[in-house]
């Protein structure tokens, strides 16, 4: 599966942390594809539009488990079917 991800990478680090939570997030089955990542710092920010606060939950839980991440903003949107079907 292809993501529309562009990592932002600030540090040397953020490479490898910016991999290791890309494929922590495609492998987690309750994270759809819709959801993205970006590094700054060991700072992980994560956008894109969910179905379910699970499924925003469940992203959150994913990324905090990465070492090197250093903390995060969860900037995940809970929106209807209809609105991810039109943006994905």
């Amino acid at each position: 599966m292809t993501h529309p991800t562009t990592p932002a990478i600030h540090s040397p680090d953020d490479a490898a942390i910016f991999a290791a939570a890309r494929h922590a997030l495609d492998q987690c089955p309750q994270v759809p594809g819709t959801v993205r990542v970006h590094l700054d710092h060991g700072i992980a920010t994560l956008t894109g539009g969910v179905r379910s606060s699970r499924e925003r939950v469940a992203a959150e839980d994913t990324v905090r488990n990465i070492p090197g991440v250093q903390g995060f903003v969860n900037k995940i949107t809970v929106e209807p079917d209809d609105v991810l079907r039109r943006t994905s």
